[in-house]
């Protein structure tokens, strides 16, 4: 017996498309002025909605603080580590 797999594509929602390009476009923000933040705030996390930063312990209140600030917009939250030094993964 085999099954048959069906993978349907629909076409994405209108909001969807526009919150993914305000996650987008906020991400390359921090990409492009980051390295300011990235030195002052190690071990934080940062979230970045319409070109201004919210720091914060944990992810969830830099998002909660952009958010409120900037409620129809998506924010980018990345996590500054404390050190630069080199990661290696292993199993």
């Amino acid at each position: 017996m085999h099954d048959k797999l069906n993978i349907t594509v629909e076409p994405a929602e209108p909001e969807f498309i526009q919150r993914a390009a305000r996650y987008r476009a906020n991400g390359e923000w921090l990409t492009e002025h980051g390295a300011p933040w990235f030195a002052q705030f190690p071990g934080k996390y940062v979230a970045v909605s319409e070109g201004e930063v919210f720091v914060a312990d944990d992810a969830f209140e830099a998002r909660r603080l952009a958010s409120q600030k900037h409620p129809g917009d998506e924010p980018f939250v990345q996590y500054i580590p404390r050190n630069n030094r080199p990661r290696i993964y292993a199993r």
